[in-house]
């Protein structure tokens, strides 16, 4: 039973507000005889509940008038706010205008006001404009891609987030490959005219861009469009991988089945700006498609620096003595060579960039890579590495060789010119002496042994020093100095003339005479008789 019926009840049972009287006095005032009138009661119930429930429909309304006025006032507010978080997204704050980098001629940019940038969010890593777009915003970076997802540049919550390079990219833009994120907002705000691109005019007339870091300039040429899945490991890995993304883009042109790792959509791509002039970069923006949850839109660009470093051949070549430097290092945009850029490079000692001095040269054997750069105050700054390299210098050394005839005495060839020196021979004033020790004096060979020592200021690591040595040779000697039966009186250089008649008075049979002096071996004698077929060697 409510409580109503319960009040009624009560009511007419003479228990409630309104009891039955009980008076036997019949003639009481007519007043009393009316409030004995089940009318009356009736009527009186009526009314307090009539008021009871009149004043409970006023509360109602009053609560209900004020709900709405809640909510009408809050639908107001978020109204608001989210036109104020679009327009702030579609607009970026003067203050952070002010620090754009831009554009001096259609060469290079003042690349030093983004330092501003910098001491405004430390993640800052450089600015992106798509020409003809709304797309023109500051490029931060967080340790994660969530952050900026919901936080502006300022590091505020923020329902259109911030426009960020993914956290595995390299905040130099070193990378093949580089991935930039943006919402997809209402209004073409922040990358919410990237879905645009499907359309080929529409591609081919918004085609170029310009990414400013804070010491290279980038134009970007779009070359292809792609719907593919937020989980394609193949597009949203990145690094030094520009020539596999490629290769998995053009395997799947115009939603051809090209395979992938999507779990939702499958990545259809076009290639509306033909095949890209470049693979040295590519750059990637990727935002919310409509069609899935999953869904992704990528747009894909070729980077070009706008500065280049040409480090020439750097120095490969054989140790000399000589300091040799980077000295082929200039600075390009395109075929031009930009006389006015300054050539620095990072001295590992100092930590410091600093102008070419004898710390970037190479003098002694070994290899050396150094990290430089070219600046320009117009074109920006483009690094670079160039490696110098210094090879042994190969040198020869070779002992004189020698013979003779037995003597008695030792064969030797041990001044210091008999050693020759050969191959690269050894730059200029440095070099080795000699100490000489091969001897020969007994019938035989041995080699014309030696050593040598380097000359001070000459180091043996920057040489490849190769030894042969020579050889000494003592042949033995035979002679038969008389014929038996017949006395030969020997001749002595520089004696008085033997008698006539003490020589044979001719040659006998079976021998002959034979001038000793014909064989270069000093006997002592100028003549004498040997058998036929001896030798004297």
């Amino acid at each position: 039973m409510s409580v109503i019926d319960q009040l009624r009840k009560d009511t007419l049972e003479g228990s409630g507000p309104v009891r039955r009287t009980t008076s036997s006095r019949l003639d009481s005032s007519k007043h009393n005889l009316l409030s004995e009138s089940p009318v009356v009661k009736k009527s009186v119930v009526d009314a307090v509940l009539d008021g009871v429930v009149a004043a409970g429909n006023g509360a109602v309304s009053l609560l209900a008038g004020l709900l709405a006025t809640v909510l009408i006032v809050y639908s107001g507010y978020v109204l608001v706010d989210t036109f104020g978080l679009q327009y702030r997204a579609s607009h970026t704050s003067w203050d952070l205008l002010q620090f754009k980098p831009e554009i001096i001629d259609d060469y290079g940019t003042p690349l030093a006001a983004n330092n501003m940038l910098s001491s405004i969010n430390s993640d800052y890593r450089s600015w992106l404009t798509v020409y003809d777009t709304n797309i023109d915003y500051p490029v931060v970076q967080g340790t994660d891609d969530l952050y900026y997802a919901t936080h502006d540049i300022y590091k505020q919550p923020s329902i259109s987030g911030a426009i960020y390079l993914a956290a595995a990219n390299s905040p130099d833009y070193s990378d093949s490959y580089n991935l930039i994120y943006g919402h997809h907002m209402d209004g073409d705000i922040m990358f919410g005219s990237l879905d645009q691109f499907k359309n080929p005019d529409y591609f081919t007339s918004h085609q170029k861009a310009l990414l400013i870091t804070e010491t290279q300039a980038y134009d970007v040429t779009f070359f292809a469009v792609a719907e593919t899945d937020a989980y394609e490991s193949n597009i949203y890995t990145v690094g030094n991988r520009a020539e596999q993304v490629l290769a998995f883009l053009s395997r799947n042109v115009d939603g051809a089945p090209g395979g992938g790792t999507g779990v939702g959509v499958g990545t259809r791509v076009w290639f509306y700006g033909g095949d890209p002039e470049s693979l040295n970069k590519i750059l990637a923006l990727s935002t919310c498609a409509n069609a899935s949850t999953n869904g992704r839109l990528v747009l894909f660009g070729t980077m070009t620096p706008r500065i280049a470093i040409d480090t020439g051949r750097g120095y490969d070549g054989i140790y000399d003595g000589k300091p040799h430097y980077a000295d082929q290092i200039v600075a390009r945009y395109g075929d031009t060579v930009l006389e006015d850029a300054v050539v620095e490079y990072f001295n590992e000692k100092t930590g410091q960039w600093q102008p070419m001095d004898d710390d970037a040269s190479i003098t002694d054997v070994g290899s050396k890579t150094l990290r430089v750069r070219v600046r320009h105050p117009l074109y920006g700054t483009a690094e670079g590495t160039v490696t110098l390299t210094v090879r042994k210098r190969t040198v020869i050394l070779t002992s004189a060789s020698a013979s003779k005839y037995y003597d008695g005495t030792p064969l030797t060839r041990n001044a210091q010119t008999d050693v020759a020196i050969s191959g690269y021979g050894f730059a200029e004033g440095e070099g080795v002496t000699f100490t000489i020790t091969g001897s020969q004096t007994a019938v035989g060979s041995s080699p014309n042994t030696f050593t040598f020592t380097y000359l001070p200021g000459t180091n043996p690591d920057n040489y490849d020093i190769h030894v042969t040595e020579g050889v000494l040779t003592v042949y033995q000697r035979r002679v038969v100095p008389s014929w038996p039966d017949t006395p030969v009186v020997p001749v002595v250089p520089g004696a008085p003339a033997a008698p006539a008649n003490q020589l044979p008075a001719a040659q006998p049979a079976g021998v002959r005479v034979v001038d000793i002096d014909e064989y270069d071996v000093p006997l002592g004698i100028d003549s004498v008789y040997i058998n036929v077929g001896d030798t004297i060697e």
